[in-house]
């Protein structure tokens, strides 16, 4: 009879985590597709103090609690000691965001409660409407809107616009300048 001592169930390598910390503001203000401020995630001992070699399996991610689309850019990490940096994330919609941290692997840790407050991107198109239907010679209105590049009224635009007419025999009308009070 061979004796063949004890066999572990789980070999665990890594330190513990008890808690996690995140280098970032509970509420920041970013605007609608740009990066964020790096989002650093360290994972803690009892004592603590940041862990140097995290547990096996273990990974780190961000996610969206409200809001009406997904966090842009890498998400989800597996740490590097008890370190992970996410330096690509964004967000595309026009909205506060609240998100939060996840811990996943041997041990679960959360903070949830960080907030992005979403602003406008910077004016990228403008929609004209007009009537769809006009009488030569007579005057019409149109209506001009300025939206970012993922749609959202660019509600902080001040500018000159200028419409110039396609036909060689029609007037241009007069330069309009848009302010901020005027909300996209």
């Amino acid at each position: 009879i061979a004796n063949w001592g004890a066999i572990p169930l789980l070999e665990q390598t890594g330190q513990i985590p008890v808690g996690i910390t995140v280098d970032a503001p509970e509420k920041q203000q970013v605007r609608a597709g740009d990066a964020w401020p790096p989002i650093v995630v360290r994972m803690i001992d009892a004592d603590g103090k940041v862990i140097d070699e995290a547990p096996a399996g273990t990974t780190i991610k961000l996610v969206p609690l409200t809001g009406s689309q997904k966090l842009q850019g890498t998400t989800k990490k597996t740490p590097y000691g008890g370190t992970a940096v996410f330096s690509d994330i964004s967000y595309r919609a026009v909205e506060d965001v609240a998100w939060g941290v996840e811990v996943d692997g041997p041990v679960r840790l959360v903070r949830y409660g960080l907030v992005a407050e979403v602003t406008p991107g910077a004016p990228a198109k403008f929609e004209v409407e007009t009537p769809e239907t006009s009488i030569a010679g007579q005057q019409f209105g149109m209506t001009v809107t300025v939206r970012d590049a993922f749609g959202n009224l660019a509600t902080d635009y001040a500018g000159e616009m200028i419409v110039k007419p396609l036909g060689p025999l029609t007037q241009s009308p007069a330069p309009v300048f848009a302010t901020p009070e005027d909300a996209g």
